[in-house]
């Protein structure tokens, strides 16, 4: 089963609608875990790259879209006042963590370089990235044609856009992803809005 969504976020409907009261719904309730996200340089169209083309630029970033930092867990204490406090705890189980892991895998498996990317944060996040990371370690020992590497959140913005036929798919948190995805648009020169 799949969701086919178009983009959300429209500057004159509030994010509480679009996103809150529309996206994570639909995604939590019917228990969409994966979000794929398909980028490649299409016939005709140039990337802004330099001496990238057709063919080098043909990623599929995987969204983890359930849990993690979109969980929706935390809030707000002493509102209004100077010692005001906001939480947002990003949630990360080994179910989720392990079934996103494997989607990614198989999806690596399918595609021609058979190679994945597990991205983190998990030199400063100890805990729940430091668990991505063990789990994609633990899973791909099941997937043995895959070869995969780990990179670090802001480093693969750089890689992204220096090194981009280095990447083919690519599996994240739901808020790295997010933020993956923007950039991944336009460097496959696509003219649309993040």
């Amino acid at each position: 089963d799949a969701i086919y969504f178009g983009a959300v976020g429209a500057p004159d409907v509030p994010d509480h609608i679009t996103l809150w009261g529309l996206r994570l719904p639909i995604c939590q309730g019917f228990d969409q875990y994966a979000n794929v996200r398909p980028t490649k340089i299409l016939p005709g169209v140039a990337s802004p790259l330099r001496n990238v083309g057709v063919g080098d630029l043909d990623w599929v970033i995987v969204r983890e879209n359930s849990e993690g930092e979109y969980a929706g867990m935390g809030g707000r204490a002493h509102r209004g006042l100077p010692e005001e406090v906001g939480t947002e705890v990003a949630v990360f189980t080994r179910v989720g963590v392990t079934r996103i892991m494997r989607y990614a895998f198989q999806l690596a498996q399918s595609r021609p370089r058979k190679f994945l990317t597990v991205v983190t944060k998990s030199n400063a996040q100890r805990h729940g990235m430091v668990m991505w990371d063990e789990i994609a370690a633990e899973v791909a020992k099941d997937f043995p044609d895959v070869t995969w590497d780990k990179m670090l959140v802001d480093a693969m913005t750089v890689r992204m856009t220096l090194h981009p036929k280095s990447l083919d798919t690519i599996v994240a948190t739901n808020l790295h992803a997010d933020i993956l995805s923007a950039p991944a648009r336009p460097l496959a020169g696509s003219p649309g809005a993040p």
